[in-house]
């Protein structure tokens, strides 16, 4: 199961080989649905199969709350959480601004999940939407806050994958994206690209993310990741949805 975040965001500031294995608490037969991959350590599966009475939840595709009012709405800053600010009011080295809209919005998906009997573990599909920042669609940071909720775990040796020495450096820019609209047609897709060494440390290592610690979870969903040209609000540079499916209770 979902380890409990060590800081939960209060209402206005902090508000992807084989058969799938479960979170590293649970067992195989605690998951009702299968994944294929190329390999132990994917971070995505290939395909996922779905038993016909599993019951399901399906997000909306969520973006990130405007946590930073003091900021214009159209500056994508301003849908960043604040307790990932440092006394400069700029985000810690080598994170940028998609990385840390995503992280909010994974956590947003997170407690939706919690308040449906649903897990992390239980998510077989990410799909996400991301506009540029400066012309620049952030996968790598997208990719990032992807690995600290899904697919951190090798599925081998039940070590973690997830070390801050692997994260590549991003922009924190701060600019906004073009005005806001319905997510358009795709303008490009990607899958991840950075994949993490296999550790044989007993966890996952929580690193500097404030309130948004490493989620131990071996799940490998399918994920889609596909650049649009505007998003429906100004300020947002991604939006997520997911779909999850566990055993009718």
């Amino acid at each position: 199961m979902r380890n409990p975040r060590t800081v939960r965001r209060a209402a206005a500031v902090l508000g992807a080989g084989a058969l799938m294995l479960g979170a590293t608490a649970c067992s195989v037969d605690d998951t009702v649905f299968s994944t294929s991959s190329d390999g132990e350590s994917e971070s995505r599966a290939a395909a996922v199969s779905v038993p016909p009475d599993a019951a399901q939840f399906r997000s909306s595709a969520l973006g990130p709350d405007r946590l930073n009012p003091r900021l214009p709405e159209d500056d994508p800053m301003a849908y960043v959480d604040p307790a990932l600010l440092g006394e400069d009011g700029k985000l810690p080295e080598g994170m940028s601004v998609t990385e840390a809209q995503a992280l909010q919005v994974l956590d947003k998906l997170a407690d939706q999940l919690d308040n449906t009997k649903f897990e992390l573990t239980d998510v077989a599909a990410v799909h996400a939407y991301l506009t540029g920042d400066r012309d620049r669609t952030d996968y790598d940071g997208w990719n990032r806050a992807y690995r600290r909720y899904f697919a951190n775990i090798d599925l081998e040796t039940g070590g973690s994958m997830f070390t801050e020495s692997v994260e590549p450096s991003a922009s924190t820019s701060t600019t906004a994206p073009s005005a806001a609209a319905r997510p358009a047609a795709a303008t490009s897709a990607t899958t991840a690209t950075t994949e993490p060494s296999a550790s044989t440390s007993a966890g996952p290592t929580t690193t500097s993310q404030g309130p948004y610690p490493v989620q131990d979870n071996r799940t490998r969903p399918t994920v889609t990741s596909v650049g649009v040209a505007s998003l429906p609000t100004a300020g947002w540079l991604i939006q997520i949805e997911i779909e999850a499916f566990r055993g009718d209770d």
